[in-house]
Formats: C-alpha cells, structure tokens, sequence
C-alpha cells in the first residue's frame, strides 16, 4: 500500500504529513474492479475482490474541505470534488501509482459535476446555482445562471451531452428547479418547471434515464418519486405541457433524508436516523436496514456485478450488504393430521419433533419415522439436545428421563433414567456431551453423568430462595457449575458444595437469564433485558468486565460473530462485530418451539405457528454483509488518552455516544484496528484520565477513569502483554459512582480528571461543572473502587481543566475555569482543610480555557500554555517560590488573538515546540524559545484538518512529530522535524 501526497498550493502545508483519517464518509463510487470512498479529504481505493486497500491519495492544502464526489472514467483517470476544489488525476497499475494532471479552485461550493461529450468536457454546479464548463485541462469555458438566483442545497446534472445538459437544482425554498444551458434575453437560463411537493429544503436529486423517474429527499423526512409523463426528461421538455406527476410521498424515515437511489426496480433512501430503505416504485416499503449504529448516512452507491448496497456515513465506516435477502423457506406439515408440540434440530439437520399426542419424531429428507409414543410425557414434556446436537433428552413430570442419540440411520435409545426425588424436572441443561444438570422443585439441582448406557448421579445443589426457583441455563467451567435462573441471577457453584461459593443478584433482569456462553476463559451471560454481560473467573470468583445494551430484548445466542434474539414478533440475525442487523423475520415472537442451528455458513431457523411447523434457511454467503472500513464513534469525540507501547500506540477514547473505545495505531500510523467499546456511562464522557499500576510477569496494568453527565466517574482496569498488546488486552470496569440527585437539583458534569500518587495513595480529582473540586481515594485492590473524601469549593464557575505539577518538592493542584483564571493550590493544604484558598491564581482569558499544557523548564519555572473560546492563545512563563509560604509569579507572557478564528480546543507544548488546534479547524505549529527571560514565539506552519469540531489533540515526539486531533472523528498526522 503506497500513501499518495498531492501538494494543493500552500508550501505551509510541506511539515505536515496525513497518515490517517477516520471521519464522515462523504462519497462511495464502485466501478467494475475498485470502491473508491472518500474520507475527510483521503480518497481510499479498494479492491472488489479482496477487499483490500491498494492505495489512498491524500490531498494536501485543502482548507479542510471533504470529498463530496468521485468520477471515474476511461484510461484510469479519477475527477474529484468536494468543497470549492476541483481534481483530475490519473493511475497506472491499477490504481497503485497516481499522478496528479490538472487542478481548479473555485469561489463557490461544488455541489455536482458531470463528464460531457465522451469525456472531453466537465460540467459543475454550485451553490449559487450556477454552472460551469470545464475543459479537461480544468481551464474555464462558458458560465450559465438560472434566473432562479437561491442557495441551492443539492443539485443533479442528467445526461452525457452537452447540448442535452439539464440541471435539477434542490432549492432551500422546498423545490425543485429544472432548466437548461440556454440564455435568454436577460442573459440568464430559464426555468422551465418547478417541482412542488416538499416541506423542507431539498437535500438529494436523482433521475433515471431508463425509467424516467426523478427521486428527491429533504428535511421533511419525506421521498418523493416523480414520473416523466413521456418517459424521456429531455423530450418533456420540449413540450407547451410539461407533465411530471409525484407517484408517491413516502415517510419512512425518522428525521432528514439526506441520499437517495433509483435503481429500475426500486428506489432506496438513506438518512440522518442511520435508516436505509428500500421502497417498490409505487412506495410500498420492501426492506429496512440500520447500517450506521445510529449515525447519518451520508453515501449511497449501489454496486451492479454483485448487487450489493454500498453505505457510508458519520461513524466513519463503509458498510456493504446484499439488496435483496434470500431465504429459503418451507412449511412442514406432521404426518397423521397431528400437531407439533416441541421441536429441535439435530446435528444432520433433520427435525425432530415432540406431538401433542406424546409421539417423537425425526423427519429426514422429508420422511417422518415414528421414533416411539411416551404416553408419560404426553401431558408435561422438557425436549432439550446436546451442544454437539446428537444426544437428546426427554424429562418428564415425575423425574423420568429418557437419552436417545443420533446415528446414521434415525435415532437410538441409550437409557432411562428415574431420579430418586420423584418431582417435576422443570428445566435440564446438557454442560457437554455426558454431563447432563437437571432442576427439581424446590430449587433442588442434580448434576448427572452419562456413561455409555447408564445415567449416574454425581452432586447436588440447591438454588437460593427465590420467587421462581429454577434454572434457565447453566454451563460448566474450570470444573465449576454456573447456572442462571428465571428471576436474572447468576449463581457459581462449586463441585461438592451444595450451596453457590458465589452468587450474583440480578445481574440481568427478573424476566431472567436466556443463556451463559464461554469465549476463551471469560463467561457471557445473556439476558431478556437486551444485556450482555463478561465476567472473568478467578479462582471461585466472577468479576464483571463489561456490560453492553443491545437494540433487541430476548437474546438467545452470540455464534461467532452473530447474535441471535427476538424482538417482538420478529426473529433476529446481528452481526454483534458491526452492530448490523442480517435478518429480521417475522415468527410470531419467543414464546413458543423453536431452535436454530449454524452450520457451515447456513443458519436454519424452525417455530411452531398455527400448529405448523415453519423452517428457513438464511445462507451467510449468498447474503453478503461486511464492513469494508470498520466504525468508530457515532459522534464527537470528546476526551482521548494514548499509552505509547514500543511498537504501537492504545487510544483510549470517549465521546458523546457514551461509548468508551480501545483502539490500537501501529508505529506507522496507518492501521487502525478497534479492540474493545464498552458501554457503562450513563451519558456522554467528557473526560478520560491514566494512572499507571506497574509492571508484572510482562503485563502492564493501567487504572483508567472515564467520567462527564450525570457526574458520573468509571473506573476501569487495563492489561495488556507488552510483547503483543493486541492479543490478550483486556478492559474490565471496576467501579461505578454517581450521586443519586432528587427532581429539584440540576445534574452536575464532570469536566476533567487528574489522578496522581501521595503517600501511596491514588487520589483522583475531579472538576465538576458547578464550581467544586470533588477528591477520591481509589482503594488498592482487586475492586479499586472510588471513595469520596472532600469537596473543595472554588467559585460558582465551571472547572473546565484540572492538572498536577510538582515543583518545590511539593504537589500542586492547577484549575481552569469559565472565569479565565489559572488557579494553584497546595494539595496537602487540601488534605489539612476542605475551606482551603488557592495560594496564587493569574487571569490570563477573558473567557473560559478550554485547553491547557505544560513543559518544566527547571526545578521551580514552568511554560504554561493555555487557550479558550476567546480565540487566544496564552503562553505563561512561570516561577515557584517559598517565602514561608508557596508563592507563584509571572515572568514573562506570549499572547496572540489572531492565529484561529474560533474558539481554541486543543494544544500541547513540547522543547522548543508548541501546536493548538481549534474548531475552525486549523492546526498551528509554533516554534518558541526563552530568551533573556523573555518569550519570543513565532508561528512555522499550519494545516487545514477535514476532521469537523476539534475537541483536542495529543503530540508525542522523537526525530518527529506524532499528531493525533480528534473531534467528529479522528487524524493522525507526521510533523517532519526539519
């Protein structure tokens, strides 16, 4: 893979070089062989057929414009838009090696272009709807302005030629404006119809030539589909009678509408509600698939080969899947008019059903044998088949059990068993393929041996009183008995013990524990209340890791990479890796027989409805669904944390999806592969600190606090094997705190985190929106939980920042709040009295400080650098004293107001070196130096990011400058140390 670097115009730009970039997906094109996807602005070709990257073409000096569209046409050239530029390059070796031909800068936004005239020409809207005439050496020939002067908010150009040219302009004023390349006397082109229909602007045109339908979208939620009364828009056209009538207005989405497709047999929407829709032309809707976790959708492409959809969208990923799912299904009738009670599906793939007149059947290959008539279980019947699918159980309502296994044939009884306590076994679960545990009345639980012929009682148990005292599911691990019952709680027995060495209350809701699962050493459990949980086991003890919540209620099982659930009615296929739904089919919902079985690539899915048995077949090739670019966060950024490692970097990062993801970045900076997301916050992060445990047996442990809304703090657990940080990482969460508040107080946010050591003591601090300083003792165990020890109290301003220095052989606490003040406090005057006053406090902004970073120049001066939504940027130069008691003074300030034209987020301050980025994008290197006490800094260079709302940036330097700015997504950048 070879990175491609195009210089735009600005030799400012040289020091900076893009490795990575993950933010909106602004545009996807698939033609014959390659997907082209352009992200920020990194054009990103793949290989059809692998799926692989072949290359990505960064294009340099851009004013953080995104790539909005992508026109590949004859002898590998590539044409490129997005914002006021306008690209043309070519490629050799399929797209390996690039090279840039011509290049255009526009004053007006580009909102779509178009190759004329076998490709010797390039037509372009823009916002001011207006177009114009390209030769291909991007030199200017003709302008045309339609009479109708607006803001157009989308545009669509039909037709190859340029005497056929004709332009569909989406007005902010809810229409659609179709005219052509003509002047009249005024000198500007005509409209000659308007299209009306829409409530909102209008954010997406298509037409299809080979139907004649124009689709649009807006911010209505609505799609229209208009048809072309004669079929041909250009023959319409030159009729007195213009007829285009709107077939159907569909609302089908919950919020705007940004992308549409008409394809010849449908048409398809994409929204802000990360919805597509696939809709019959008369509107009827065919199929609906959430591709992007709740993110908008903001590129559709459609991949004819292979009839593959193409999404792309504000997580940052790119998302393929099959238009039309196939699924193969039947409905089996029992011979003899009867009707099916219980069924499953053995390890053939041949059914086997329970009657209601107590008769087991197999159907294989479409025939039904009689396997035996159980006249004592025809009134009350468990029917329960082993993991390996090959054995199978039969309970009854007096404690009989009868085992049966599958051979070539049909099946084949293997024993009868009666247990001593003559009651009803209410539930029987198979921990393998000869241990069998049963529950009785009671609570009373046995676990059972199969050895060849025999059945034989090894242990017993007995369930913890409960309302409903039975089991759901149980699986054996570390040679410990885990079972879940029916009221959520998770109990861990030991072998020769009767009563749990450990039990969990309520870990899932009182509607109860569906299944527990083994992934490696860890145990999954699942629940009906939509969460997943992970324990780790150590010794006779489950630590929770992590608990996720998922979109569906019942879940029943995660195989491989898929998660099977009901919801409602419907019966569920989730990709639990990309968060995709494959399948939603209607069944009738959990509350009946059902089973399903993966094998190889088929899932098979069989249910009683309406005393029919129904199965299908849902094949994982033929309905191909994959992420071509894994996601990220679904919205900003917020907070993010790096731990550098000798051969990559771990991203800790937290955002307003209130997910907390661990992701890892090579040393070259360009892979990024997400580890672990974990859902805990109750709200957004705001904040993210690191305190590092230490090193043992080659692991290093690190304490992580994540904390924001509903003043809630997180504290998790980090490990990872030097040697190979990706292999056996893993994040488990230690402690929850939130205060419980009543109706009448206003919730608190937590702003900032900064965790240091004192007297062997991990204390936090945290900065609370509400002017207080909150300090934690973290206890040092196995748990680490968070005990509130004082509350310090500022001033009634948020605390935007909090961080430590330790200078004068002392620790020093330093705030930032919305008053622009730098304030210092002695921490162990905070430990001696909570009514403590800071001992120095410098007013350095007009306004909040967003931003803040040091660098110790000696043992009692420090470079404070500082900056906030004054648009400011504060360089301190600071010395520390004591004259009987710690005093702070002022050496000498840098200020400049002019470098950024919004408010500042991010910086960092190295030797020598300073970078700030703001929310207008722009990231400035400083080089600054002391001289004669006084700071003389100057700016060297500066860089335009496509990464929108910059919340912060993080520098890490050796011979170069490592640069990772984050906000609407994420960029990594290399700074050339020159």
């Amino acid at each position: 893979m070879l990175n491609v670097f195009i210089n735009m115009e600005l030799n400012e730009d040289l020091n900076f070089i893009p490795q990575f970039v993950k933010t909106d997906v602004t545009s996807i094109k698939v033609v014959q062989n390659v997907t082209f996807v352009g992200i920020g602005a990194t054009l990103h070709i793949f290989c059809n057929e692998t799926s692989k990257l072949i290359n990505k073409v960064n294009i340099i000096g851009t004013r953080g414009e995104q790539i909005f569209g992508i026109l590949p046409f004859s002898q590998d050239k590539v044409l490129l838009f997005g914002g006021n530029f306008l690209l043309l390059f070519s490629a050799k070796q399929n797209y390996v090696s690039v090279k840039e031909i011509n290049r255009a800068v526009l004053t007006d936004w580009i909102l779509e272009a178009k190759l004329l005239d076998n490709e010797s020409k390039i037509a372009t809207v823009s916002m001011q709807n207006k177009v114009q005439i390209w030769d291909m050496n991007l030199n200017l020939k003709s302008v045309f302005e339609c009479k109708e002067r607006c803001i157009l908010y989308s545009a669509h150009l039909c037709y190859e030629n340029y005497k056929n040219l004709i332009v569909l302009s989406g007005t902010v004023f809810n229409e659609i404006l179709i005219w052509r390349l003509s002047k009249d006397d005024s000198g500007y082109a005509p409209v000659l119809k308007t299209l009306q229909k829409h409530e909102g602007v209008i954010f997406s045109i298509q037409y299809n030539q080979q139907n004649g339908l124009i689709c649009s979208t807006s911010d209505d939620r609505s799609a229209v589909l208009w048809k072309v009364e004669k079929g041909d828009l250009h023959s319409e056209l030159d009729r007195d009678n213009i007829n285009i009538i709107p077939i159907c207005q569909v609302y089908g989405h919950l919020s705007r509408v940004f992308r549409c497709l008409i394809l010849n047999d449908c048409f398809i929407t994409g929204g802000e509600d990360s919805l597509i829709n696939i809709w019959t032309l008369d509107g009827r809707l065919k199929r609906k698939v959430e591709t992007n976790q709740g993110s908008p959708i903001w590129a559709l492409n459609y991949d004819k080969t292979n009839e593959l959809l193409v999404v792309g969208g504000g997580n940052g990923s790119v998302h393929t899947f099959s238009l039309n799912i196939v699924v193969k299904e039947n409905k089996i009738c029992l011979p003899n008019g009867e009707k099916p009670k219980l069924i499953s599906i053995l390890a053939s793939n041949d059914i086997l059903v329970f009657s209601e007149n107590g008769v087991l059947y197999v159907n294989k290959r479409e025939m039904w044998t009689t396997i035996q008539i159980f006249e004592d279980l025809k009134n009350c019947v468990i029917l329960k088949v082993s993991k390996c699918r090959k054995l199978v159980a039969l309970a009854g309502f007096r404690g009989q059990m009868y085992i049966y296994k599958e051979n070539d044939k049909s099946l084949q009884k293997v024993c009868t068993f009666q247990a001593k306590n003559a009651t009803r076994i209410i539930s029987c679960h198979w921990l393998s393929c000869d241990l069998l545990l049963i529950c009785q009345d009671e609570g009373k639980l046995t676990l059972l041996h199969l050895q060849q012929s025999n059945i034989r009682p090894i242990t017993s148990f007995i369930l913890p009183q409960s309302s409903q005292r039975s089991t759901t599911s149980a699986i054996i691990l570390d040679k410990n008995i885990i079972v879940g019952d029916r009221k959520g709680s998770i109990h861990l027995y030991k072998i020769g013990e009767s009563k749990p060495v450990q039990s969990l209350p309520k870990a899932h809701s009182h509607l109860g524990v569906t299944n527990l699962l083994l992934d490696h050493h860890n145990l999954i459990s699942l629940g009906r209340n939509s969460v997943i949980k992970t324990f780790s086991k150590n010794e006779n003890k489950l630590t929770l890791i992590s608990s996720d919540k998922v979109a569906y209620s019942w879940l029943l099982d995660i195989i491989d990479d898929l998660l099977i659930a009901f919801c409602g009615d419907n019966f569920i296929i989730w990709n639990y890796k990309t968060k995709k739904a494959l399948l939603e089919k209607f069944c009738g919902g959990g509350h009946r027989s059902w089973d399903f079985f993966k094998q190889e690539h088929i899932i098979s899915f069989i249910y009683i409805k309406d005393k029919f048995i129904n199965k299908f077949e849902y094949d994982l090739h033929i309905n191909k669904s994959y992420d071509l670019i894994e996601p990220f966060h679904l919205k900003e950024v917020n907070c993010m944390k790096i731990i550098k490692t000798s051969n990559q970097y771990i991203l800790i990062s937290g955002g307003e999806d209130t997910t907390l993801r661990v992701t890892s970045v090579n040393k070259n900076l360009n892979s990024f592969k997400n580890l672990i997301t974990l859902k805990s916050h109750l709200s957004s992060i705001r904040c993210i600190t690191i305190y590092k445990l230490g090193f043992k047996d080659d692991t290093n442990t690190y304490l992580i606090f994540s904390a924001g809304g509903r003043a809630q703090i997180v504290c998790w657990t980090l490990e990872y094997l030097s040697k190979n940080p990706e292999k056996d990482l893993l994040c488990r969460e230690n402690h929850s705190y939130y205060e419980v508040i009543d109706n009448e107080q206003s919730e608190t946010r937590i702003m900032d985190l900064c965790a240091i050591e004192v007297q062997e003591k991990i204390i936090l601090f945290a900065a609370c929106s509400d002017g207080h300083i909150k300090i934690f003792f973290v206890e040092k165990n196995d748990v680490f939980n968070l005990k509130l020890h004082a509350t310090i109290f500022y001033k009634m301003k948020c605390i935007f920042k909090v961080c430590n220095i330790f200078v004068c052989d002392k620790n020093i606490l330093v705030t930032l709040a919305s008053d622009g003040y730098l304030v210092f406090w002695d921490i162990e005057d905070i430990f001696l009295d909570q009514n403590v006053k800071p001992f120095g406090a410098i007013s350095v902004h007009q306004s909040g400080i967003n931003t803040c970073s040091n660098l110790q120049i000696s043992s009692t001066s420090f470079l404070f650098l500082s900056a906030g939504d004054d648009n400011t940027i504060v360089l301190n130069y600071l010395n520390f004293k004591i004259d009987q008691i710690l005093r702070v003074e002022v050496i000498d300030t840098f200020v400049n107001a002019s470098a950024h034209w919004a408010q500042i987020t991010g910086s960092s301050i190295k030797t020598d070196y300073f970078l700030t980025a703001s929310v207008d994008q722009r990231l400035i290197l400083y080089k600054w130096e002391i001289l004669n006490e006084t700071i003389i800094c100057n700016a060297v260079t500066k860089y335009n990011s496509p990464v929108a709302d910059l919340k912060g940036l993080l520098c890490f330097t050796e011979t170069d400058f490592d640069v990772f700015i984050y906000g609407l997504g994420i960029e990594i950048l290399k700074i050339k140390n020159k």
